[in-house]
């Protein structure tokens, strides 16, 4: 969980998003005292590259289910929450997240065929 207050969000020591390759098992929450209105963001940036993670909120808690697109590969991320509300735009400070690495062995193999589709197969190869 990660609070922020007066636009400064506090991480634990070490904040680690995920591994790289996870999807849908984690989900990023954000405490913030914010008046209606508000809505939030996370921009985040590694090495150049810069996604945006729109953030639902549930009175003062925010939050986001994490895809593997989102943040696709290990390494330290800068993230910088950015809230609207009508016309008024604010950021908070910037603040590191690390990826882990992960091996994701299944990612190197292809992908294994359904015995039904191995079946059918061998039926039109014995017809031929």
């Amino acid at each position: 969980m990660l609070y922020m207050e007066d636009w400064m969000v506090r991480t634990p020591d070490h904040f680690s998003l995920c591994f790289a390759g996870d999807h849908l098992a984690v989900c990023i929450w954000l405490s913030a005292p914010l008046p209606e209105g508000w809505d939030l963001k996370v921009g985040v940036e590694r090495e150049g590259k810069k996604n945006v993670i729109q953030l639902q909120r549930e009175g003062d808690l925010f939050s986001a289910r994490l895809t593997a697109e989102m943040l696709g590969e290990d390494g330290y991320y800068f993230l910088q929450i950015r809230g609207t509300n009508g016309d008024v735009v604010r950021h908070s400070n910037v603040f590191l997240a690390m990826v882990y690495h992960s091996i994701n062995a299944a990612e190197e193999f292809p992908p294994v065929l359904p015995s039904e589709f191995q079946q059918m197969e061998r039926r039109l190869t014995a017809l031929n």
